[in-house]
């Protein structure tokens, strides 16, 4: 999936599943009945991004952005089948219709030519995560001011970044290292190769609790908004109509509540 930190870098300060089932008796009305989803089959492509989505071994992944597009396909009587891609692979897919919807991303016009983008059901806060106690070494009240202190920052696979943080990175190439994965951004931080890296931060927090190294790494005040997540579709194999009523489904499921208590149990900020 692509990084949160597709969208503009700005500086602000971060503060800080249930599902209902119906009994179906034989005595109940057509209308208590579960939708029919046999004629409709949603295929979705995901990658590993745990809290959001990732696998525990079983047959689907699971995360909340799994627990969101599988509760939408329940409201409007859709099944759905789960492919594990790239991010690469799935930007290819949705454009070509060989998948149906992606999870978790960011709006982005030029992808708005050929997919849908639903409501947005989360957002996303970008941290600087750093070695315990090297916070203070680097000051600096914005990107620019921390790697003009001569941070050395680690890029992560698969995200883009806008053009103004480009830039900035371009100023400082030689303090800028090659893009590798999450935890492999972690590995050279606690190996010293790097002084930090940005990652979303729940992100962060479930790889720094899967590797148990919670008390060798910290944030930086510094953090970064995101902005609003959602579900990308496909525009040759997803109707208008079908993604009219994802949003609904979506906006029903913010108002009962249900986005709420799930993000509650993933422990996401």
């Amino acid at each position: 999936m692509m990084s949160s930190t597709e969208t503009a870098i700005r500086p602000v300060v971060l503060i800080g599943p249930f599902m209902v089932f119906a009994l179906m008796l034989t005595s109940c009305s057509a209308a208590d009945a579960p939708p029919d989803v046999s004629g409709c089959e949603l295929r979705v492509a995901w990658d590993p991004y745990e809290p959001y989505s990732y696998s525990t071994g079983g047959v689907n992944p699971v995360g909340y952005d799994i627990d969101v597009v599988s509760r939408v396909a329940e409201e409007i009587g859709c099944s759905l089948t789960f492919t594990e891609m790239s991010w690469s692979d799935i930007l290819v897919a949705l454009q070509d219709g060989a998948t149906d919807v992606t999870i978790g991303t960011g709006y982005k016009e030029a992808r708005a030519e050929w997919s849908w983008y639903s409501e947005s059901y989360r957002d996303e806060v970008i941290g600087l995560l750093m070695r315990k106690n090297a916070a203070k070494n680097f000051p600096g009240k914005s990107l620019e001011g921390i790697l003009l202190g001569g941070l050395v920052l680690g890029k992560t696979t698969d995200d883009t970044y806008d053009k103004a943080t480009e830039a900035i990175f371009a100023r400082y190439d030689d303090q800028i290292k090659a893009r590798v994965s999450e935890a492999d951004n972690l590995a050279r931080l606690l190996d010293g190769a790097i002084d930090g890296f940005l990652v979303e931060v729940n992100v962060a927090s479930a790889l720094v609790k899967r590797k148990a190294v919670a008390d060798s790494v910290e944030f930086h005040p510094l953090v970064f908004p995101a902005g609003a997540y959602r579900l990308q579709v496909s525009k040759k194999t997803v109707s208008a109509e079908r993604l009219a009523e994802i949003n609904a489904a979506i906006q029903r499921l913010a108002a009962s509540g249900w986005m709420s208590e799930t993000l509650k149990t993933y422990s996401i900020q």
